[in-house]
């Protein structure tokens, strides 16, 4: 598949963390807004639990997003925001649009 994609990546916060991953992810959402290739970036905090967050991003290419995770920018932010997680490291899912429009609520 080719053409624009969307990344969803998992996070946990640790318990007291809040306000400086907040101040951080202001940071490192401008590092983001930088990278070529990058259409939007959303960050969004689960109802139930406030420690749970998804990052929904969406690229031109995989590729794009390939050479964002590889750069020395991707490094230093990733490795801030390890320290204020439950879980460092992150669970992340690519989607594509499928060649069939298929809706499924």
């Amino acid at each position: 598949m080719t053409g624009r994609i969307r990344v969803l990546t998992e996070r946990v916060m640790s318990q007291g963390f809040e306000p400086a991953v907040s101040r951080m992810m202001e940071r490192v959402k401008n590092t983001v807004r930088r990278q070529p290739g990058l259409i939007s970036v959303e960050t969004l905090a689960d109802v139930s639990d406030h420690h749970k967050y998804i990052v929904l991003s969406e690229w031109k290419t995989r590729q794009d997003y390939e050479n964002w995770e590889k750069s020395e920018d991707f490094k230093a932010c990733t490795s801030k925001i390890n320290e204020c997680l439950d879980m460092p490291g992150k669970k992340t899912r690519i989607f594509q649009t499928p060649k069939d429009d298929i809706f499924l609520l």
